[in-house]
């Protein structure tokens, strides 16, 4: 499809897919500048749209753990499954909010025309960075966060959910993007869609502390290979560990862990990530908030 081009969001865009990651992905093309050749190539793309989201059942279906997700688009389930580089420059300018603006972050060409793919690149990292984080923008962040803890993270996972959890993948996100939505408008070195990579260029800048860095990637790398290793054993994905038992134990030892004097493997696993989720649930504290 040469006029047309597909950007990566969420893992996908930040080269940070996991076995049970959903892709998330964004259509976009540009059109030609007849009236008739446009609507041809808007009738490709948008058959194109049709045949990814065919091709990610289909993957589904064959326990291949994999959805393909466009929800991330304008106007969400009710917009259209393209549009154009143009529609989505207005739709930014005029109905874009400060969620989208977030989630712009990740944004990362993939597949399709090379050309139209940067000119995407470069409009979504416009809309995330063409202005610097206000402070109504930064309530509206903060707020974002508060509502996924108390409408999606069980209270009873509050302190062992390696995603939404206290100390999880998302408090270490958050916080890098924040800190990136805040000052990457005059430093475009913070503009990384990788996690860890913005967090290196965080600390590298002086906008976190070295030893705050360091812990928050070894967090997030620990975390990331446990939930790939509990796909590993059950095949679908769980962002916490398996009651105790045979389940639990094999994830363990697939991650190195060993019985010691210190206890079985599985035990040291656990403690593993308490600590390490406490840990970074402190730094998050402090620094969010900042």
């Amino acid at each position: 499809m040469r006029r047309a081009a597909i950007l990566g969001l969420g893992k996908l865009g930040g080269e940070e897919l996991g076995y049970g990651s959903d892709w998330d992905i964004v259509l976009a093309y540009e059109p030609p500048r007849g009236d008739a050749e446009a609507a041809d190539t808007f009738g490709a793309v948008h058959t194109l749209a049709e045949r990814l989201l065919a091709l990610g059942s289909m993957m589904a279906q064959e326990g291949a753990g994999i959805e393909i997700d466009l929800r991330l688009r304008p106007w969400g389930r009710k917009g259209a499954l393209i549009y154009s580089l143009d529609g989505f420059v207005r739709y930014h300018r005029t109905s874009g909010e400060m969620w989208e603006r977030h989630a712009a972050l990740k944004g990362r060409f993939v597949a399709g025309n090379e050309f139209v793919g940067r000119r995407f690149e470069r409009v979504l990292r416009a809309v995330s960075y063409g202005r610097g984080l206000s402070p109504e923008d930064d309530l509206a962040v903060r707020e974002m966060k508060r509502r996924i803890e108390s409408e999606r993270l069980k209270p009873e996972h509050r302190h062992t959910d390696m995603k939404l959890g206290y100390g999880g993948l998302t408090d270490i996100e958050w916080l890098a993007q924040r800190l990136q939505l805040k000052h990457g408008r005059t430093n475009c070195a913070l503009r990384r869609t990788n996690t860890q990579a913005a967090l290196s260029a965080l600390a590298s800048h002086g906008l976190l502390d070295g030893a705050e860095a360091d812990s928050l990637l070894e967090t997030y790398a620990l975390l990331s290979r446990v939930r790939n290793a509990i796909w590993l054993r059950t095949g679908a994905s769980a962002d916490v560990l398996p009651e105790a038992g045979a389940d639990r134990r094999a994830i363990a030892l697939r991650l190195d862990y060993s019985d010691t004097l210190f206890g079985r493997a599985e035990t040291q696993l656990e403690d593993d990530l308490r600590e390490h989720m406490a840990g970074t649930r402190r730094i998050f504290e402090a620094r969010f908030r900042e």
